[in-house]
């Protein structure tokens, strides 16, 4: 069995872009004061009509760039009901940003 060192290049350099993205998204967000649930939510509140494009939009950035975190989505979801209530646009919302993120995912694997 030998190693295919061309590949494991790739990898290597594939994980090292993902964690230095996800370490400039977490200190991003920490200078923009943006570290707890409770600040999240105002922030996405202070957006007024468009929070819910910023919701889906944040929920789609973090999930997929802290997707080896636990509870990334929990978290989002657990956002999701705080900011709009638990009703069924709730559900589209939250439903479409783990959609969309998932199909970045795989995306970003399959390339």
């Amino acid at each position: 069995m030998t190693i295919n060192w061309k590949k494991v290049g790739k990898v290597g350099i594939a994980l090292l872009a993902v964690i230095a993205i996800s370490v400039g998204a977490y200190f991003l967000l920490s200078a923009l004061g943006v570290t707890d649930v409770d600040t999240l939510r105002s922030v996405i509140e202070r957006t007024g009509a468009w929070s819910r494009l910023v919701f889906v939009l944040l929920q789609i950035l973090v999930t997929t760039l802290l997707s080896f975190v636990p509870g990334t989505s929990m978290l989002f979801i657990t956002l999701g009901v705080a900011c709009f209530g638990a009703n069924w646009q709730t559900f589209v919302l939250l439903f479409s940003g783990v959609f969309l993120s998932s199909v970045l995912m795989d995306a970003i694997g399959r390339f």
